[in-house]
């Protein structure tokens, strides 16, 4: 090798050890779930503009910067940056992606009674659909237990998470707040409405449940009228039908609305007849 090709080398060298250490590495987590108390005082404008003009490029975990961020835009409500960010951090490190957040979200979601201490990550309520997505992506498993036909994966997700909301402020381990619950409540409601129109909810177990739930738990009667004629032409004749009648007009908040009493009254007239 010349005396100038070793220089070169030399000062090549130097440039590429220079860049490497201009590397730097951002101390956020890869998703966002806050307790209560973090909760109320976490300023999002002010984390949106301290990340803002940091160049993802220039970060050793770049992957987990871009994912911090999409949940940070889906916490200000920014759907469509939120979105960006994840599917850049997919594409940086699909590996690291599904393990350090995927993969902690989808057994969020399943779990009947998760931790929580810890707030919903705000990327589910912007990007759903996108995360369903890639939890199939990641390879991640619905438990055999929960018998879910591969058509009614996504159905199954998003009713976990409707369910987690309806849940939010009546399970013990937290403090009740009527008032948010209510406005959860009502967005369960039109996210049902919205995600599976009459006749074409599922059928199985768990879809059983959870639409009994969410009927024992309205204060609307008309919404509650509607979905509780989808559940009596869904589950007819099933065995656990009639004890859940009685079960809803004992606990149900509309239970006393004339037009439920008749649908509830006609069901039982019909079925001892048969």
């Amino acid at each position: 090798m010349s005396i100038l090709s070793r220089i070169f080398f030399i000062i090549l060298s130097f440039t590429c050890f220079s860049c490497h250490k201009k590397m730097d590495t951002v101390d956020v987590p890869w998703f966002i779930s806050l307790e209560d108390g973090e909760l109320d005082s976490f300023n999002i404008s002010d984390s949106l503009k301290k990340y803002r003009d940091i160049n993802p490029n220039n970060l050793i975990n770049k992957a987990q910067f871009l994912s911090y961020r999409s949940n940070l835009n889906a916490f200000g409500k920014d759907s469509i940056n939120s979105r960006k960010f994840i599917a850049q951090s997919f594409k940086t490190d699909s590996i690291a992606i599904c393990k350090n957040l995927i993969l902690p979200i989808n057994n969020y979601l399943i779990e009947d009674r998760p931790d929580r201490e810890k707030s919903i990550p705000p990327i589910l309520d912007y990007n759903l659909d996108y995360i369903i997505d890639l939890i199939d992506l990641c390879d991640c498993r619905i438990p055999k237990r929960m018998d879910i036909r591969s058509e009614n994966k996504r159905n199954f997700y998003w009713l976990k998470y409707i369910i987690l909301r309806d849940q939010w402020y009546r399970v013990p381990e937290r403090k009740e707040n009527w008032q948010s619950q209510t406005r959860l409540d009502i967005e369960n409601q039109k996210l049902l409405d919205r995600l599976f129109p009459k006749k074409k909810y599922p059928k199985g177990q768990f879809f059983k449940e959870v639409l009994q739930v969410l009927l024992l738990h309205s204060s609307e009667p008309e919404w509650t009228e509607n979905w509780l004629k989808t559940y009596l032409e869904i589950f007819k004749g099933d065995s656990q039908t009639l004890p859940f009648l009685s079960h809803f007009m004992q606990r149900s908040y509309v239970s006393d609305d004339l037009n439920i009493i008749k649908i509830v009254e006609s069901y039982k007239k019909s079925n001892f007849e048969e």
